[in-house]
């Protein structure tokens, strides 16, 4: 898959502006799976992603059989759609569709780390950062195979 650098950024402004991603594994008896997951990063690199495994019983037991997954991020910017439902139609899409395949569990770096505490800096002085996001040990990198933009009827027609 090659994305151009403004495609990229577009895709990475999504991700970021959605706040978790849901992604889609296969269980062993071929039923869907879906897990949660607010550590998603895209890199600047165009197609390289990683996660921190956190939490993900199921994700990584799929994985084992079938490394393939699918992450669904869309915005939760309430003014993006405050203008799309006034203008009826959306300047970018609303949400993003990646399909990509998960790398084996490898040991967090201290760098991805920092730079995923950065990001949650506001919540640093919580229980609940404590609890969640203190102990990030176990990273997955994601690589990307397409990306799919979401569509919603005729809103996105015009966008």
């Amino acid at each position: 898959m090659i994305l151009t650098e403004r495609q990229w950024q577009g895709i990475r402004q999504t991700v970021a502006r959605a706040g978790f991603c849901a992604v889609a594994s296969v269980n062993a008896d071929g039923s869907p799976h879906l897990t949660p997951i607010g550590s998603v990063w895209l890199e600047k690199q165009p197609g390289k992603a990683m996660l921190f495994q956190r939490f993900t019983r199921q994700l990584p037991e799929n994985a084992q059989s079938d490394d393939r997954v699918c992450l669904l991020a869309t915005r939760n910017d309430a003014w993006f759609w405050i203008k799309a439902l006034l203008r009826g139609r959306f300047d970018a899409p609303p949400g993003v569709r990646i399909v990509a395949r998960l790398g084996p569990p490898r040991p967090a770096r201290p760098e991805e780390i920092a730079r995923f505490h950065g990001r949650m800096s506001i919540f640093r002085w919580t229980r609940g950062f404590r609890l969640l996001w203190a102990d990030l040990r176990v990273a997955r990198d994601l690589s990307i195979e397409s990306v799919l933009p979401v569509k919603i009827g005729p809103v996105s027609e015009h966008g």
